[in-house]
């Protein structure tokens, strides 16, 4: 009842003001949670002057789909996973309230409804798409998305711990790297392979290698890394840049010669046996696993120095964080609010392109160089198109229960 939910939140949206009229810190309202896109589009019509944060759940398939193991085994498969939502339009139109700057979350998320699907969901196939729907989440236009909430902690197949093994699922290792080493401002794209791409392609596809978008079997994205003092052991500093580049191709091992900054941390991850739908996951040839008293492993990346090059082996998830890249944007404290640079506004940083080669030595990618014009703007290479800033994207929750009010500033919230 559309009526009676307006008026609740109306009702809410004065309590708010009522009790907390002389605070410039007050709960944020968010909703409505709603998992059709026509329903959050009606909703938000209605909705949007009193709440702060746009919520839907987003799931990209059925768990009882049989052919989604088939088709997920395709590089179309990984075209930008939220290019055909309007969500983001829709907050931009209808959310008036100025207490804070309009956000879009996806309030709950995973692969596939219907509880996942075994072999899938929980096996690195499904990281797959997950590491890769993660780095083009701050490319919804003309609203990133700042929270993504994973459905679930524990509890069907989509779930990052195993209720029958209770042991980590292979999605559960990617979302500790992605906490632990990736900031929260996206940059790029930075790898572009016979063709411009540009701006108003970024909004649709994921970047990758060598042959074109829907084609690509090496995916790539680009993000200040992690610099934060509160993450335990932490070696990255400000300037520093981390690469996620996926390949989701069977056979073929990707190098990269990396000419940016001074050395590097690689943290790769394989599944086991080479095996798209193991549920046990491999860190620099290593498997990651809880041990019987509950000791958790040792999260150690492989420092190398700049002259070599990274090998990215068959269906593999590398995180690979470049040391003293320097680049400006990184440099920069975190802005307060989401923004989606246009061409004209880009900053260039200091980029060299990213040359890749294939496992037998044929160079798949020209080494370009950004040309800065007099007035300091980048009039042409391929290196760095424009730049993504975001302020929060993403955090990953994994979510039980999704509350009405958070009370607490967006920005000190923890779902580690």
């Amino acid at each position: 009842n559309t009526t009676r939910m307006v008026t609740a939140y109306k009702k809410v949206r004065s309590i708010i003001e009522e009790l907390w009229e002389n605070n410039p810190i007050k709960p944020l309202v968010m909703g409505p949670a709603c998992t059709g896109t026509s329903e959050f589009k009606q909703l938000l019509e209605t909705l949007g002057p009193f709440i702060d944060i746009a919520t839907y759940h987003k799931y990209h398939g059925s768990g009882k789909d049989s052919s989604i193991v088939k088709r997920a085994r395709k590089p179309e498969f990984y075209t930008h996973p939220i290019s055909n939502g309007g969500q983001s339009k829709w907050v931009e139109n209808y959310m008036s309230n100025n207490l804070v700057r309009a956000q879009l979350w996806i309030g709950e998320g995973a692969m596939l409804y219907n509880s996942g699907r075994h072999g899938v969901t929980n096996a690195f196939i499904g990281s797959l798409w997950f590491a890769n729907l993660l780095g083009s989440l701050p490319k919804s236009n003309p609203l990133p998305h700042s929270v993504y909430c994973r459905q679930a902690l524990i509890g069907g197949y989509y779930e990052l711990i195993s209720h029958e093994r209770l042991d980590p699922n292979p999605d559960y290792w990617v979302a500790f790297l992605w906490k632990r080493l990736v900031g929260t401002r996206a940059i790029g794209p930075i790898i572009s392979s016979n063709r411009v791409d540009s701006f108003e392609l970024s909004k649709q596809f994921t970047f990758g290698c060598c042959k074109k978008p829907g084609q690509d079997t090496l995916l790539v994205h680009s993000f200040c890394a992690n610099s934060g003092k509160r993450i335990r052991n932490n070696t990255n500093h400000p300037g520093d840049v981390v690469f996620i580049v996926i390949n989701i191709d069977e056979k073929t091992s990707f190098d990269l010669n990396i000419t940016l900054g001074a050395s590097r941390t690689e943290y790769i991850l394989t599944p086991q046996s080479n095996n798209l739908t193991s549920q046990k996951v491999l860190l620099n040839g290593k498997t990651l696993s809880i041990a019987h008293d509950g000791t958790f492993p040792g999260i150690i990346g492989r420092r190398v120095n700049l002259v070599k090059v990274t090998r990215t082996p068959p269906i593999s998830i590398s995180f690979i964080v470049v040391h003293e890249a320097q680049i400006q944007q990184c440099l920069e404290a975190d802005s307060a609010d989401a923004k989606l640079l246009e061409p004209e506004e880009l900053i260039p940083g200091n980029f060299t392109q990213t040359k890749i080669t294939n496992i037998n030595g044929s160079i798949e990618e020209t080494n370009h160089e950004s040309i800065q014009d007099s007035k300091g703007k980048l009039t042409s290479g391929a290196d760095v198109q424009y730049f993504l800033q975001l302020d929060n994207v993403p955090l990953l929750c994994s979510v039980i229960f999704f509350a009405i009010i958070v009370l607490f500033r967006y920005r000190s919230i923890d779902c580690s």
